[in-house]
């Protein structure tokens, strides 16, 4: 088991939250630590740690950039 940070900067929008918690819900991964905050107007950005078996995590970059609302997604090395 491992665990990856992200930096996924999105357009507000009170749906998208949601939406990207439950692709990473839907590949049963854990969501260890979670943070929302305003970049600028209209744009976001969540922090999200999640921990889990690494093939399913090397794949959620791309599940969550199909998210319309998402503009970027950047894995944070630690």
């Amino acid at each position: 088991m491992m665990s990856q940070t992200f930096c996924i900067l999105v357009n507000d929008n009170q749906d998208v939250l949601p939406r990207v918690i439950g692709v990473i819900m839907r590949r049963v991964l854990n969501i260890e630590s979670l943070t929302w905050g305003k970049v600028e107007d209209g744009v976001n950005k969540i922090k999200v740690t999640i921990s889990g078996d690494e093939a399913r995590l090397s794949r959620i970059p791309l599940q969550i950039e199909k998210i319309i609302e998402v503009i970027s997604v950047s894995l944070i090395e630690e």
